[in-house]
């Protein structure tokens, strides 16, 4: 099955005066299915928090902006040092179903990719109960060509 999908530009998320509650500018997110991401960036880096699928981008990320858990966990989040004084961003990506392509399982598989790939790259996501287990960093060095077959560098999750 071929799914696509189109990644929108970042949105800086606004803090609330004396709250953990972060405001952005709704207008510009579309009414249709999709996954969204809740991120962290210092420089080049972003630290991913959250990430969520949605029938509707449009409601359900204005759901999300009034979620008292989630705004605190975007807010304290301390795992990354590197994107922990970061600014606070929000990613979404519109799924553009097939004619026969059924949105919400689509939704889901993408959803599904995102998390799995961003738990191997060693994101804490705040939503996923085992997301917090220990990983460790496997390096590999010497002979090229066997090198190849395991890559520079491998994460496992405990």
């Amino acid at each position: 099955m071929n799914i696509v999908g189109q990644w929108h530009s970042p949105m800086l998320l606004k803090r609330r005066t004396g709250t953990s509650q972060y405001t952005t500018d709704l207008e510009n997110i579309p009414k249709g299915p999709g996954v969204y991401v809740f991120t962290r960036k210092f420089g080049e880096n972003y630290s991913v928090i959250y990430v969520g699928k949605a029938m509707n981008l449009f409601n359900r990320i204005a759901g999300q902006l009034n979620n008292n858990k989630l705004m605190t966990d975007l807010l304290q989040q301390k795992e990354n040092a590197k994107a922990k004084n970061g600014g606070r961003f929000l990613l979404f990506c519109e799924i553009k179903p097939k004619s026969g392509q059924d949105k919400q399982k689509i939704t889901a598989l993408v959803e599904k990719a995102l998390i799995q790939q961003f738990l191997l790259d060693g994101h804490p996501l705040v939503n996923i109960k085992s997301a917090r287990r220990p990983s460790h960093s496997i390096s590999f060095r010497g002979n090229q060509s066997s090198k190849n077959l395991s890559g520079k560098e491998l994460v496992i999750h405990a």
